[in-house]
């Protein structure tokens, strides 16, 4: 697949009037010592009196008015019909012509406003940073929106699937179907793949950087150094080691939203080839219907036995955060209390540990028994 990290998203519906554009007004001068056009913005209404007028003033040559022109062109080319014929990089009108020509930029700016949006024509006119930026999308957003895209039309497919299956009037109508669904499932678990593995980027990378920044605090710390280079290093230490817990609970998150929403989904279909059993009886279903369902109870077990160990995994985190509060306590006598707190959650986090052990054990159990019935 090409390479899109290059390009430039641009939002949907760019030219979608959500600006208020009824007390903007420009006003327009030709200044002969500057050989410019000198251009007031004024933005509220005509009454002075109104404390929300504001005006904005710049001075403008042919020429950029001009290049400014095109670049509004390429949004929308019906602004050529509005643009001052006159009006080229060099020119410079007569002063007898100057007021009539001033008369037409106003008219063009406004033109301009209704057609490509306030905020690009302001910028443009005064040099604000990246003038088109309004117009474009966050690469990241775009890149998961069209992830999740992708995963939302899986799940419509499976919908259109599932209604097929609700019509279909014998098992053999049904065998066909199942190739169907067992290709929308594959379709769902890779996209599903692909917009957790992209949220999953920077945090891993966050967690690798933390352990890596830890590692050298810690080094540091075993140094003989001045007080203050330790008392950074300290402070180093105690950052990173945060950001490091941080990246690791988002991870595990990440993770547990995962490997859920697979297991459901392979839990579903396990569900509906059940259901076709008890439908068509159990001769006919044996012989179409049954290795499919067994390689779906193995997919099951498959995606239980991850679902626990994602669960044990933020329990065994949770565990270890209680416990990483120990490492910033003042051992003075004040913090005997508090150390008995933290080591009596600590016993009860590891309780919840041993449990998800338990549950790892017996997921395990699950799938081995699946796979011998598969043999």
């Amino acid at each position: 697949m090409e390479d899109l990290s290059d390009w430039v998203a641009v939002k949907a519906n760019i030219f979608t009037k959500e600006e208020d554009t009824d007390h903007l007004r420009f006003i327009c001068a030709w200044n002969d010592e500057a050989s410019k056009v000198a251009i007031t913005l004024h933005e509220g209404s005509r009454k002075a009196s109104d404390q929300n007028n504001k005006n904005r003033v710049c001075l403008l040559s042919m020429s950029e008015i001009y290049h400014m022109h095109k670049q509004f062109c390429l949004i929308d080319t019906s602004l050529a019909r509005d643009f001052p014929k006159e009006i080229k990089p060099n020119y410079t009108p007569s002063r007898k012509k100057s007021e009539y020509i001033s008369t037409c930029i106003e008219h063009y700016l406004s033109c301009a406003v209704q057609k490509v949006g306030k905020k690009l024509v302001v910028a443009s006119m005064f040099n604000e940073e990246d003038p088109l930026s309004c117009y474009e999308e966050n690469w990241n957003e775009f890149k998961i929106k069209s992830l999740e895209d992708l995963v939302d039309k899986a799940y419509k497919e499976l919908e259109e699937v599932l209604q097929l299956r609700g019509r279909a009037e014998s098992l053999l109508q049904l065998t066909t179907i199942y190739a169907l669904e067992d290709q929308v499932f594959k379709n769902i678990s890779d996209y599903l793949g692909e917009l957790y593995n992209f949220h999953l980027h920077p945090f891993l990378e966050l967690r690798e950087m933390s352990h890596s920044r830890v590692k050298q605090a810690k080094d540091k710390l075993g140094e003989e150094i001045g007080p203050n280079i330790r008392q950074q290093a300290q402070k180093d230490f105690e950052d990173w080691s945060e950001q490091s817990l941080i990246a690791t609970e988002a991870i595990q998150q990440l993770y547990l939203e995962f490997y859920r929403k697979t297991y459901n989904l392979m839990l579903g279909g396990r569900d509906r080839m059940l259901e076709d059993k008890k439908r068509f009886g159990k001769a006919a279903f044996g012989l179409h219907g049954m290795p499919r369902l067994l390689k779906l109870e193995v997919q099951v077990c498959q995606e239980d036995l991850k679902l626990h160990n994602a669960i044990k995994a933020i329990k065994a985190y949770q565990r270890d955060k209680i416990k990483s509060q120990l490492t910033f306590l003042s051992y003075d006598y004040g913090a005997v209390q508090e150390v008995e707190r933290i080591e009596e959650e600590i016993s009860n986090a590891q309780l919840n540990v041993f449990d998800a052990d338990l549950d790892v054990i017996e997921a395990e159990e699950r799938l081995y028994k699946s796979q011998v019935a598969l043999l």
